[in-house]
């Protein structure tokens, strides 16, 4: 039997993807992270800028599947529209939440983004950078997204689903792992 164990201290019976060594534990990713949904100001073409002083209006367009940074961006939005979306920092992870869902990208830039974006922050005390984002696109927890998705036709993930995912160990174990793989 497996138990995995909660914020408030509790601990609960669960079904586990694997076996660990004894020496880890099973965690929920929300005890480790914070993750937020992203938001756009309607209508985006109100918003949309060529000012300098825009800001970066981050767009799964701006990606390459397969890549791990977002370097780029196309488009810029006005201050007005900080609002009525999310702003993040160079160093957040996103995760494209609605069809192409469950890719991981990390920020190179600082910007805005939209609803089909899922950024996950304050991850920098639980798990290493590179861990972090070869677990995100492990094909281990592409099978839990692929478990919690919803929609009949659009696909989408949101943040209590990616927040109820598991992680297998310790930080110290993801750095060894991180060592191992030479990430």
């Amino acid at each position: 039997k497996h138990y995995g164990k909660f914020a408030d201290g509790s601990t609960q019976e669960i079904d586990v993807p694997y076996d660990i060594p004894d020496t880890w534990e099973w965690v929920r990713f929300s005890t480790l992270v914070e993750i937020v949904r992203g938001g756009s100001p309607r209508p985006i073409k109100d918003y949309l800028t060529s000012e300098v002083d825009g800001i970066n209006w981050i767009k799964i367009g701006d990606t390459e599947k397969g890549e791990k940074y977002i370097n780029n961006v196309k488009e810029k939005i006005k201050k007005s529209g900080l609002n009525k979306t999310r702003f993040v920092k160079k160093g957040t992870f996103l995760l494209t939440n609605s069809m192409s869902f469950g890719r991981p990208y990390i920020l190179n830039v600082d910007g805005a983004i939209h609803d089909g974006w899922l950024a996950i922050s304050n991850y920098e005390n639980s798990l290493n950078k590179d861990y972090l984002f070869y677990i995100l696109s492990s094909n281990v927890v592409y099978s839990q997204f692929l478990s919690l998705i919803s929609g009949a036709v659009v696909k989408n993930l949101n943040s209590d689903k990616v927040a109820s995912i598991m992680r297998c160990c310790s930080a110290s174990g993801g750095r060894a792992i991180n060592n191992r793989l030479k990430l």
